[in-house]
């Protein structure tokens, strides 16, 4: 039997030396360890990919964020070692991403790999000692990690992780070298399989580097490995992950908590449990054993949102890029399609970031908490200067006059309008985004501003939540008379999902020379029932 310390332990040891375990949480940030943090064992996640490794594959896993990736591949290997057939290792990278040569990126590669077998908890790794002698510093993958493989008993599942932080010349390099071993490695010890995380398929030319003999680009590399995505947590999983907090103990979750979850979170893995130690350490940390309702999970989006954390600050950095930015502007308006320009490079900065999903033709935010952080983010410049309340937003019954709102911000819009600077150069969204932090800035603390926007809606929905009662707001660049006939027919529809009688849309006219006498105007209009304030800015 392996003599592996791989077991699934209910709680780490005391780093006192007690030998008292210490309850396990749930990770707020980083990769998340199954010891001190609720997770989902990655084999019962992923089992095809369990299987293909054991029998011999090679994978290239998208550096995806927010969505667990590291975590499921240090527990893809804790499995593998826990089943004896074979030993697996998680070797991260970004330390060697500093190198200035190739003979320092060597040296680094192979400090990193030491490192990754000394802190291993498979113990025949632990002990394992390699040669880091090569012909060529270039060449030195085959020989390093055959000499490795020689030293095992098993056979060798070896996960490189963060590739995509390496300059381009060294992630070349490594990955032909990977592709020109792995196509002889039966006739020498070398690893069985491989999970390349970084390594995909869409990157830039390489760039000429220090030390890297290439006088002009070079193409990528076709890789002879199989594209591995991690899938978002399902409901069920969200559910059980939870649970695990209550069979050791913790709190109990309502239904509802599980589906305020994964709405917040869109399943990310990251996100969820951030959302969830939220809910355990801050909502309710004054009553232990109170149960967690949709509510709570609602107001730890809120604090999730304020700090920015579990990513989100990573993904919004992504906006700072124009073509990003101008997918995001399509995006808010509900424009029909990508913006003209728009290369697979900026898409999958975007992706991989964590800002946009794209799947089924769709491309819209990552998810709730991304989007309400991106909408956050571009109109926090323009929050300044606008008034903190309106004076006769209530009504009698502190009931919101939102038509009372909505006529201050016409009147702001004339003001003020011509002279805001728009984020990232988003010019056309410029007014959908004052309309959203001027009504984020009124309803201040005492309500909620939901946004719902993406690619092919043609305009921006909003959702105003005060005093238990909603208001849909929407808002469109009026650009022609059937324009704005299709968009009171989605205002229409979209007061009637959310049970509403009344709503209210928001035309901003882009003509310059159309005066504000006819740019202000104000109409009702009757659609089935349902009252449409149409209000021209």
């Amino acid at each position: 039997m392996p003599d592996d310390n791989t077991g699934d332990s209910r709680g780490a040891p005391d780093s006192s030396g007690s030998g008292a375990a210490v309850p396990r949480r749930f990770a707020s940030c980083g990769p998340a360890d199954p010891l001190l943090h609720f997770t989902i064992p990655a084999e019962r996640r992923l089992p095809e990919i369990f299987r293909a490794l054991s029998g011999g594959t090679a994978y290239a896993l998208a550096p995806k964020a927010m969505s667990g990736r590291t975590t499921h591949l240090a527990s893809l290997a804790a499995a593998l070692n826990r089943g004896g057939e074979m030993l697996a290792l998680l070797v991260p990278l970004e330390a060697a991403s500093s190198a200035d040569g190739h003979e320092e990126f060597k040296r680094l590669f192979c400090a990193r790999l030491r490192e990754a077998l000394d802190e291993s908890r498979a113990g025949e790794l632990r002990k394992a000692v390699f040669r880091d002698e090569a012909p060529d510093p270039r060449l030195f993958l085959k020989p390093v990690l055959s000499s490795l493989c020689s030293a095992l008993s098993r056979p060798l599942a070896l996960f490189l992780d963060d590739l995509e932080t390496l300059p381009n010349y060294f992630l070349l390099s490594l990955l032909h070298q990977f592709r020109d071993s792995w196509s002889g490695r039966s006739s020498y010890p070398f690893p069985r399989s491989f999970v390349l995380c970084g390594a995909g398929a869409a990157r830039e030319l390489a760039p000429p580097g220090p030390e890297s003999g290439l006088a002009c680009p070079r193409p990528q590399v076709s890789l002879p490995a199989l594209p591995l995505e991690i899938p978002p947590f399902t409901r069920e999983e969200a559910g059980w992950l939870l649970s695990e907090h209550t069979r050791e103990g913790g709190r109990g979750y309502t239904a509802e908590a599980a589906d305020e979850a994964m709405y917040w979170s869109g399943g990310s893995p990251a996100l969820l449990c951030a959302l969830a130690r939220t809910v355990d350490c801050e909502v309710l940390t004054g009553d232990p054993s109170q149960e967690a309702d949709g509510a709570d999970f609602d107001r730890a989006a809120g604090l999730v949102l304020d700090r920015r954390e579990a990513g989100l600050a990573g993904a919004l950095r992504a906006l700072e890029r124009d073509g990003t930015a101008g997918v995001f502007q399509a995006m808010i308006l509900g424009e029909p399609g990508l913006p003209e320009g728009t290369s697979p490079e900026e898409l999958r900065i975007a992706s991989e970031a964590g800002l946009l999903k794209l799947a089924d033709d769709e491309c819209a935010p990552a998810n709730p908490l991304v989007r309400d952080a991106a909408s956050g983010a571009l109109a926090e410049g323009l929050a300044f200067g606008m008034p903190h309340t309106v004076e006769h937003r209530l009504a009698e019954g502190r009931e919101l006059d939102m038509s009372a709102v909505l006529k201050a911000f016409q009147g702001y819009w004339q003001e003020k309008g011509s002279r805001l600077s728009p984020p990232f150069g988003m010019r056309k969204a410029l007014g959908h985004l004052a309309l959203m932090a001027f009504l984020r800035k009124v309803i201040g603390q005492d309500g909620a501003v939901l946004r719902e926007y993406g690619l092919g809606r043609g305009r921006l929905d909003l959702l105003v939540r005060f005093a238990g009662a909603v208001y849909p707001v929407g808002a469109v660049v009026k650009e022609s008379e059937a324009c704005m006939k299709e968009s009171l027919l989605q205002m229409s529809r979209y007061v009637d999902r959310c049970r509403a009688k009344t709503g209210w849309l928001v035309a901003f006219d882009p003509d310059p020379s159309e005066g504000w006498d006819r740019k202000l105007s104000w109409r009702s209009d009757k659609h089935e029932g349902r009252t449409i304030h149409v209000v021209g800015a």
